[in-house]
């Protein structure tokens, strides 16, 4: 299973792909997505996503010292590979939060009005 560019992929038991439109599930998307603003879980000590990240990979986010902790013990223990992100790819992970921040405010702003 992959998500990315907008489109959901699925890898069947017998090996076929099949390809949806992320707009095809809006139907079926928590309602609490659509005020949320905390696209990369901002409050905690680890989050791991795939929207924005380079094929292939989740990016890890350690936003606290036990984050970078745990994060570290499971990477030396072998548990997980990991790589430091290149500039441009944690720029686009965090343009994309900016992006679902600013949606999300404007979205506010014209309810209000």
């Amino acid at each position: 299973m992959k998500i990315r560019q907008g489109k959901f992929e699925v890898t069947l038991k017998d090996g076929k792909e099949q390809v949806f439109e992320l707009n095809d599930f809006d139907e079926y998307r928590s309602s609490s997505c659509r005020f949320c603003t905390d696209l990369t879980a901002e409050n905690s000590d680890i989050s791991f996503g795939g929207v924005g990240s380079p094929r292939g990979y989740t990016t890890v986010l350690a936003r606290s010292a036990i984050g970078y902790e745990i994060f570290n013990e499971a990477v030396d223990n072998g548990y997980i590979e990991a790589r430091q992100l290149k500039d441009e790819e944690l720029e686009r992970v965090l343009n994309l939060a900016k992006m679902k921040k600013v949606q999300m405010y404007d979205l506010h702003r014209r309810q209000k009005a």
